[in-house]
């Protein structure tokens, strides 16, 4: 097999499972196998750039279609009436991680204590999840959301906020915990 020019690309491209697999990877084998002083050459490259920069942006906006999917199941399987739905939504919370915690947060006030205590237990579950060693992308998300939650209108949930931040906070939420040191709730200050 012959290692350079576009057949040997493609060839190591379909070893490797397509583009998909690996699409950095073969980007770059590309870049050192294609010879780059043809203009068709040149325009390929160009090409598949532009497919990678496509097929990249495409993955974003179906992830983020999915994670609103999973939150609408995550938040319906909460409020059901049945205990063992909502313990299965509280274990099934780290799967979607930060983008639940929003939608976790407004189910804190709910009327129901049971829906309460779930929406708190899977947020606790997507916070150590984040804060497990592996997990420091996850991390700095999680944190993110929990800081948005400092101005939330229910102290409570606030206070959820700042002792959960607590577990996974980084230099880049410190901030925002230090004006807190001010805040008009003492259980806050703590």
């Amino acid at each position: 097999e012959k290692k350079g020019g576009e057949e040997g690309w493609r060839r190591r491209v379909e070893k490797k499972g397509g583009l998909e697999a690996r699409s950095t990877s073969a980007l770059e084998d590309l870049m050192m196998t294609l010879n780059t002083k043809s203009i068709l050459s040149r325009v390929s490259l160009f090409c598949l750039c532009a497919m990678v920069v496509a097929v990249t942006l495409s993955r974003g906006v179906c992830r983020a279609d999915e994670n609103a999917e999973a939150v609408k199941t995550l938040v319906a399987r909460l409020t059901s009436g049945d205990d063992e739905v909502r313990l299965q939504a509280r274990f099934s919370a780290p799967k979607i991680g930060a983008p639940a915690i929003s939608a976790l947060a407004g189910l804190m006030t709910h009327d129901d204590v049971n829906v309460r205590i779930a929406a708190l237990a899977a947020i606790e579950l997507i916070v150590h999840h984040a804060g497990r060693p592996g997990g420091v992308e996850e991390r700095g998300a999680v944190c993110a959301e929990l800081v948005k939650l400092f101005g939330n209108e229910s102290k409570d949930v606030k206070r959820e906020a700042v002792h959960l931040v607590g577990y996974i906070a980084g230099d880049s939420s410190a901030r925002a915990v230090a004006e807190l040191l001010y805040d008009s709730d003492e259980h806050v200050r703590e």
